[in-house]
């Protein structure tokens, strides 16, 4: 080693610390997915309450429910920027999107139409779009916050 070169940087003064805070792409995508578990929620409730029950709406339903309340259960930590939760946003974005899009189609095919149903639908194809952009936010935050903590 040099006697005039400077010390190495340790990973600690690497990092900003100001990703902590997570950026605009991972609160706009946990709020998006929060709305979009809300309303699949609903519509799910709906389907129970309107239709008369068979395996087949009863499938439906159940899997409207858990997937908007997974959803609205995971888009506070999304906001907060965990990586877990960002990770686990987008492919259950994606899987609510398909969803819901096919269940707007078989709802209006079979002559009920309903705006709760129709809000889902746009509002997961949303979430699903705009998740994958929060990955590398809630990364970065982690990154930062762990470093703090060391």
């Amino acid at each position: 080693m040099n006697a005039y070169s400077a010390p190495a940087a340790s990973a600690a003064e690497a990092i900003d610390f100001r990703d902590a805070v997570p950026n605009l792409a991972v609160k706009l995508a946990g709020f998006t997915l929060g709305a979009a578990g809300f309303f699949v929620s609903g519509s799910g409730l709906q389907l129970l309450a309107f239709f008369e029950l068979s395996w087949g709406m009863l499938a439906a339903a159940s899997m409207l429910l858990t997937l908007g309340s997974v959803s609205v259960l995971v888009a506070p930590f999304v906001i907060k920027g965990r990586s877990w939760a960002s990770m686990l946003a987008v492919p259950t974005a994606a899987v609510m999107a398909l969803t819901t899009m096919v269940w707007a189609v078989l709802s209006v095919s079979m002559l009920f139409f309903s705006p709760l149903v129709v809000v889902g639908a746009l509002t997961s194809a949303a979430a699903a779009l705009v998740a994958p952009f929060a990955v590398p936010g809630a990364l970065r935050a982690t990154r930062a916050r762990n470093a703090l903590y060391a």
